[in-house]
């Protein structure tokens, strides 16, 4: 497992704008909690990732298969620090981990990737390292 040197890729800038638009509702009603689908390999936890819904990225490290790790918030009124994956790195590794949802934004299955969504403060709790994301 490698981290990453210092700095910020240049995530969080651009993108679409989200305060009033009619498809964004923040994480606590919709973008961090976890959707069920069926289809394909069966129904798995799949949550919106898609890096235009997040802000204020940091790097955290890479898993094992090179996805990178971040922490960051959701755009909107959740204020609430998490630790996961983005859609758009998932994507060029693990393409069949990512869909599109309803509202048109990427959603990543994080059972398939065998991995925990989990808040920045259960993150540290669990030794603040890449491994603590693992099922």
């Amino acid at each position: 497992m490698s981290n990453f040197g210092g700095g910020s890729p240049g995530f969080g800038g651009g993108g679409r704008q989200f305060s009033g638009s009619p498809g964004f509702s923040g994480p606590s009603r919709g973008f961090g909690g976890v959707q069920k689908f069926s289809g394909g390999g069966g129904p798995g936890s799949f949550r919106h990732s898609d890096i235009c819904l997040k802000e204020d990225i940091v790097p955290l490290g890479r898993l094992d298969n090179g996805i990178g790790l971040y922490r960051f918030r959701y755009r909107g009124g959740d204020h609430t620090t998490y630790v996961g994956v983005m859609a758009q790195d998932v994507q060029t590794i693990v393409p069949d981990a990512v869909s599109r949802g309803r509202d048109g934004y990427l959603l990543v299955d994080y059972d398939r990737l065998g991995l925990r969504f989990l808040t920045w403060e259960e993150w540290v709790a669990r030794g603040g390292t890449p491994s603590a994301t693992m099922q």
